[in-house]
């Protein structure tokens, strides 16, 4: 027999736990005297040692966790119920349908100021840029935080005066917008780098966005509301109330922000529509040419929304899609989709003789679901098979500059049958192809835009016929500080069928945002927004930003089982809110490119036997069963996990809020007895011992609203009182 001394230790019973668990290996076994054996194993004392090593293992978990002693602790405050997960899912989807209704309600009010208002055009340069001037023009610009302003004299050929400020903003850190400093004293305009901040066009539409009496009267109304906001189609963006401009690099007050691409414009300024990019690759689009070139796809693609559709065709002697995997099939403007044609704009380039007669008939055989039955021959051929009276009756032959266009009766058929309303446009970088034209778009149901790139540019005429011709409009792009800007004429043409249907836009007619990331806060929001037209013109979007944190605490998940979760997709599919959706990349601190294209399926991961597809449908009363993988504590620890979901749709938006009931959690707590305010002694709050968590809803929902301080812990205590008072009005939050 081997003996073995040990010596003294901290915690007698953890090292005898581990002692024991090695002797299931090493046949190690102890006594009462701290003297460990070695003996031959049996199975009698596997069993022994397996007892004592279970018994072990409870008495350390129970000592350190003290679970028995936290629930003799609660025993008496909570109990346990069964929930009906279909009863608090409907409960739950009309508090989120008040909740919706009432911001949007917000933005319609907005609307309709703005559209009752009039707008003053008939003002020159001079005069609204003349200190001097009764009609000088002043706003508070969120950059400088002031309204002093810059200008320059005799137009633009003196030099410029530095009008000094009469307002200086004073913010104050504000719970009712998670802390950031605000000021209700006006609301601030932000104006994009490639704008003129003292352009006319621009200031008089500045001076008739003032409506900050109607956002002041909408806050009072609702302590809680957040950003108010109106984006003008020439490009300022007028926010209330007015906090500190988040520059893209604050050193160096870099500025790339630009209303007009954000989705809650584009989505309520336009229609959603189909566009296909054709790109010139021919040999003279080198150097700057082409990078302007590239550089305008970019920018047109960043004003497209995951409800638009598209493709790239690059084109020289050959005509393809950049997206080889997609040929003749448009994309979904996601933005995975937009950063692989990015990329692969990247890695091409020009030569040959640019063919744009077949570039354009394969665009519009794409647009318009074509059968692709069409041919091409030359001319020469052609007359050959004249000559030897080779010519098939059944085929057409349109004659175009440099080759015989050939098309089946089929073809033809399906070009007249071609009746679909969808919003459709070409965009060309960049002739004039009349045939072409007058064969595919006779009834003008495509728009055509072209862009124009380089300076020494030619062909003006032509490309603009082409355009203005095809209900589109032709831009020159002289360089790449024109891009941005230049590339907004089109949102501007493509927003007319709003403002000549601006009468039948009502209330219920919302426009919902996907999910973003606000400028102004750098919280997760969406945004519900109606465009505004005012006497047939489209002047911009009036929105209201929705903190998606807010509709997640309306779920809350005290609601529903530890296991059990709530969470929200938007009309793509895409999650709003879910607990397994994490934006922000844990090691660089830097928000994901994907943050908010994130599927259902990609955050409900399905074990590799799952037989059911994550898919939901809020129309459908099929409760669907799914084994997932649930990870928690920041992925240190995944389990499984078998779901039945439950969904519904939420009346008036696209937007779908579901259930997830883990199998066998279908109980909660919930209060054994009401909250007495009479037990809370106020002292304990006297040191700083104690802390709140500033995003909780019904911590910001206080009675003092904006006025309310945002300071260290013991500053709080009044606003605890309005904590506790609000959590005895949704009991269900606690």
């Amino acid at each position: 027999m081997i003996s073995y001394s040990l010596g003294s230790f901290v915690c007698y019973d953890l090292w005898r736990t581990l002692l024991i668990a090695e002797c299931l290996t090493g046949h190690l076994w102890a006594n009462s005297d701290r003297r460990f054996y070695v003996e031959a194993a049996s199975a009698e004392s596997v069993t022994k040692w397996a007892s004592e090593l279970s018994g072990n293992l409870k008495d350390v978990f129970e000592s350190a966790t003290k679970y028995k002693e936290i629930v003799k602790s609660y025993s008496s405050l909570a109990d346990a119920e069964v929930f009906d997960a279909h009863s608090e899912l409907k409960s739950i989807k009309r508090q989120v349908e008040i909740y919706l209704r009432e911001r949007a309600k917000m933005a319609w009010d907005a609307k309709v100021s703005l559209e009752s208002k009039e707008i003053r055009d008939n003002l020159s340069e001079v005069e609204l840029n003349d200190p001097l001037s009764k009609d000088f023009v002043r706003y508070l610009n969120a950059k400088r935080q002031s309204d002093a302003a810059v200008v320059f004299l005799d137009g633009h050929f003196g030099g410029t005066i530095e009008v000094n400020a009469t307002r200086e903003v004073h913010y104050r850190k504000n719970v009712n917008f998670y802390g950031i400093p605000t000021s209700s004293e006006a609301s601030a305009v932000h104006v994009p780098t490639p704008v003129y901040n003292r352009n006319p066009y621009v200031l008089e539409r500045i001076e008739w966005s003032d409506i900050d009496q109607v956002y002041r009267r909408n806050r009072e109304r609702m302590k809680d509301l957040s950003f108010q906001k109106f984006c003008s189609e020439s490009g300022f963006m007028r926010y209330f109330p007015a906090a500190p401009w988040i520059w893209d690099n604050k050193e160096t007050e870099l500025d790339l922000f630009d209303c007009r691409s954000t989705e809650w414009f584009i989505d309520a300024a336009t229609m959603s529509k189909n566009v296909l990019i054709l790109l010139d690759l021919s040999g003279s689009m080198l150097g700057q040419r082409f990078e302007i070139a590239r550089q305008t796809i970019e920018s047109i693609l960043d004003t497209l929304s995951d409800n638009d559709f598209f493709n790239v065709m690059a084109f020289s002697k050959n005509t393809n899609f950049l997206d080889e995997c997609a040929e003749e099939i448009l994309l979904q403007a996601t933005m995975r989709n937009k950063k692989l044609i990015w990329s692969r704009l990247a890695n091409i380039t020009s030569e040959g003789k640019a063919e744009y007669e077949k570039a354009l008939s394969k665009a519009f055989t794409t647009l318009m679901n074509l059968p692709g039955l069409t041919f091409w021959r030359t001319k020469e051929e052609l007359a050959r098979d004249r000559e030897q009276e080779a010519l098939d009756p059944d085929l057409h032959y349109i004659a175009l500059e440099d080759n015989i266009l050939v098309l089946p009766q089929v073809y033809v058929q399906a070009i007249k049958n071609s009746l679909e309303t969808a919003n459709r446009w070409v965009a060309m970088i960049p002739w004039f192809f009349k045939e072409v034209f007058d064969l595919y778009n006779k009834e003008k149901r495509i728009r055509f835009f072209s862009f124009l790139v380089g300076e020494e540019a030619t062909d003006f005429e032509q490309v603009r016929w082409m355009a203005c011709n095809n209900r589109g409009f032709m831009v020159h792009v002289n360089n790449l500080a024109d891009v941005q800007e230049k590339v907004q004429h089109y949102v501007k043409v493509m927003s007319r069928p709003i403002s000549r249907q601006s009468a039948s836009i009502h209330q219920e007619n919302a426009i919902w945002s996907g999910t973003a990331r606000e400028r102004m806060s750098n919280e997760f929001v969406i945004s519900v927004s109606y465009p505004v037209v005012l006497d047939g013109t489209f002047m911009g979007v009036s929105a209201v930003s929705i903190p998606l944190l807010e509709l997640s605490q309306i779920a809350h998940p005290s609601m529903i089982g530890s296991k059990s979760y709530f969470f929200m997709l938007d009309n793509n599919g895409y999650a709003m809110f879910h607990p397994q959706l994490r934006p922000m990349d844990p090691v660089t601190g830097e928000i994901k490119p994907t943050y908010n294209n994130m599927e259902f399926g990609e955050v409900d991961i399905q074990m590799a036997y799952s037989k059911s597809k994550a898919s939901l449908s809020c129309n459908s009363n099929e409760h669907k069963e799914i084994n997932t993988l649930f990870a928690v504590e920041e992925l240190r620890r995944v389990y499984r996990q078998k779901n039945r979901y439950y969904a519904e749709c939420i009346e008036g938006t696209h937007f779908t809020i579901a259930l997830a009931v883990a199998e066998n959690d279908q109980v909660r707590l919930k209060r054994a007895q009401q909250l007495e305010l009479s037990r809370i002694e106020m002292a304990w709050f006297q040191d700083h011992n104690w802390r709140l968590h500033p995003k909780w809803y019904s911590f910001r929902e206080t009675s003092k609203g904006d006025n309310q301080e945002f300071n260290c812990p013991h500053n709080h205590n009044g606003i605890f009182f309005g904590f506790l008072v609000a959590s005895k009005k949704m009991s269900g939050f606690l």
